[in-house]
């Protein structure tokens, strides 16, 4: 008997593109023979999801080809949550997925098939993101983590954002992304293969734009080939978790967040609360499978849709012991009310890249708002889960004639009012 794996995803992959495997064996051509592969069992918020046991044919060349694409993706669903806690590895982001495969088949048409396994494949490691499959890379179905990918000491890997206030060490950004100074949720995220430690650097500046403090925050050695994904969030105590940060912080116009191995910025610049009327901050899980963050300082609208319920009574009570007349008596009754809140909030002036970056927050199935508190020197607030209601929206539009246009977001809550 002899077998081999003919096409397998790079890894790491992400579940918004097929995740294909092909496989061949000598014995394809015994009766009720199938290739077979087992999916391990995972927790989701309902418990344990049993593992199953995914059969395919060979086709007229003998080859299985197997799509994990939709099982990968089922099973990041229940983990995409923000965690904003400081160093979070890989919590709602990434996930792995080990296979066992193999093959059956029988020795006639008139006895069950028996199982033999071939072994493992190679563990998978996949985010919650996508590829344009329109977009040819040169990777096929594959997305392109190796240009992703940072490696100890070198400055080719990248940040897992399009943001386009991101910039190069040495440059200066094109776009300047705020952030409320005492309410905040940003983050960082790298994709590492390392084999030693590496730093996370945050640089503080005053409003004559001096380097007032440095912090830095060492990541223990990684086992050679595993792969990690650093996320970087501010935190509800931010930016106590940065000693020096922490002592200038009043004198601070905006910090520096760098990711160890690549020379990528992204800089937020902070804004006094008594800048602010409103403050909403967005956070969705963007192409890459991680979290993008944006903040926009506009009035925030609410539409209340309200329905109620009631029947026609009369209004003598019949179901009196006598029916004498009282004025408090109801002739239609309202047993039930339900309430549907819909909140928009309009973006400010945005150009071309700053809205084909935004439209993520559109397309994105896990999308939160950092929860509303309108008050002045707010403490943070955790995330909460929103539905996007839009339907459509423009990207691309005519620079011309239209440089600077503007997005209307409308969402709900993902938990309604109870009714009532």
């Amino acid at each position: 008997m002899s077998y081999d794996i003919l096409q397998q995803p790079t890894n790491p992959n992400v579940v918004g593109t097929p995740l294909v495997y092909a496989l061949s064996s000598s014995n394809a051509g015994q009766p009720q023979f199938r290739y077979v592969f087992k999916t391990p069992s995972y927790y989701d918020q309902g418990g344990l999801i049993p593992g199953v046991d995914i059969k395919a044919y060979p086709n007229k060349e003998g080859i299985g080809h197997f799509d994990l694409s939709v099982f990968a993706n089922n099973q990041t669903q229940y983990f995409s949550n923000l965690n904003p806690d400081l160093a979070t590895y890989g919590f709602g982001t990434i996930s792995s997925l080990n296979i066992e495969y193999g093959e059956e088949y029988a020795p006639d048409f008139n006895t069950n098939p028996t199982y033999y396994s071939l072994g493992s494949l190679p563990t998978l490691n996949f985010l919650q993101g996508y590829k344009n499959t329109n977009d040819d890379t040169g990777t096929g179905y594959n997305f392109d983590s190796g240009s992703y990918l940072i490696s100890s000491g070198s400055t080719t890997g990248k940040v897992l954002s399009s943001d386009p206030s991101i910039f190069t060490i040495g440059e200066q950004p094109t776009i300047k992304k705020y952030v409320p100074r005492a309410n905040t949720n940003g983050g960082l995220y790298g994709l590492y293969n390392i084999g030693s430690q590496f730093t996370f650097t945050i640089l503080g500046y005053d409003s004559l734009d001096t380097l007032i403090s440095i912090d830095s925050i060492q990541f223990g050695a990684t086992p050679l080939g595993r792969i990690l994904l650093a996320s970087i969030n501010t935190t509800p105590t931010f930016p106590g978790n940065f000693p020096n940060l922490s002592a200038n912080w009043a004198s601070i116009k905006y910090y520096d967040f760098i990711l160890g191995g690549t020379d990528q910025i992204v800089r937020h610049y902070v804004l006094e609360d008594c800048e602010i009327a409103d403050k909403t901050t967005f956070s969705w899980i963007n192409e890459f499978g991680v979290f993008d963050h944006y903040f926009v300082a506009n009035p925030r609208r609410r539409t209340s849709n309200i329905k109620r319920h009631d029947y026609d009574r009369t209004f003598v009570r019949y179901e009196d012991n006598n029916s004498s007349y009282n004025i408090t008596n109801r002739g239609k009754r309202q047993y039930l009310t339900e309430y549907d809140y819909t909140y928009s909030v309009t973006t400010d002036w945005l150009n071309k890249e700053e809205a084909n970056w935004l439209s993520g927050l559109f397309e994105s199935n896990s999308v939160y708002v950092e929860k509303f508190d309108d008050t002045k020197n707010s403490a943070y607030k955790d995330p909460i889960g929103v539905n996007i209601i839009n339907t459509s929206y423009e990207v691309n539009n005519n620079t011309s004639r239209n440089k600077l246009f503007q997005y209307t977001i409308d969402f709900k809550f993902s938990t309604q009012y109870q009714d009532r």
